[in-house]
């Protein structure tokens, strides 16, 4: 009788409009922080157009070691992050995420040498852990499984969002070269950080804490 009277609190229509405001707010702000991920993890290849390479005097050969340096971040790091997620709850853990790894990739924007390259691909790559496993706990709190894979499909669209404007955002802000007495790269490591610590704000006062 207590599940009827459950059953019976809310219509399918009061449903509906609950499930539309969460897939407004709660699946645009995780896509927000997915594409700013990915930003931060590719905007290396626009980076190295300029003259990136020669301005921290490193090689192509270090660009592509750290690349991997920061996939074994992500591998080593992906079931520490998920176990610190358990205990901090999934919005709390992705703001602090998102936080950490925008500051990192701000941070790249001021490297010198191998040495500080390295350590941003790495950090970048450790905080970006648990990104997604955290992304796919917070949809499962608030959705049915048979609506959790819609949901995982409209997230991952971010992915494709970022790869088809990353270039285009990277050409603009390379005619800021100079600006500030900044390289065009520093620029690009500068926005592309501080829209993630932006993304890390709307976390903080966006993401639902439970389903109550």
């Amino acid at each position: 009788m207590e599940e009827e009277q459950i059953s019976r609190d809310w219509s399918s229509a009061e449903e509906r409009k609950v499930k539309l405001k969460l897939d407004i707010v709660l699946i645009t702000t995780l896509m927000l922080g997915f594409f700013a991920l990915q930003l931060d993890k590719t905007n290396i290849s626009s980076a190295i157009t300029t003259d990136f390479i020669h301005d921290i005097e490193i090689t192509n050969n270090i660009v592509n070691s750290g690349n991997q340096l920061s996939l074994a971040a992500i591998v080593i790091f992906e079931i520490p992050s998920n176990m610190i997620l358990s205990r901090l709850g999934a919005p709390l853990w992705l703001t602090i995420e998102c936080l950490a790894w925008g500051l990192v990739a701000t941070f790249q924007a001021f490297i010198t040498n191998k040495a500080s390259f390295f350590a941003t691909r790495f950090l970048l790559g450790t905080f970006e852990a648990g990104y997604l496993a955290g992304s796919l706990v917070v949809i499962g709190m608030f959705y049915t499984k048979t609506e959790v894979a819609m949901r995982m499909t409209v997230l991952y669209t971010a992915n494709y969002l970022a790869a088809g404007t990353s270039t285009l955002i990277a050409a603009g802000v390379f005619k800021m070269d100079r600006l500030g007495g900044f390289h065009d790269w520093q620029w690009l490591f500068i926005i592309d950080g501080g829209f993630t610590m932006i993304v890390a704000l709307l976390f903080m006062f966006l993401l639902p804490k439970s389903p109550r």
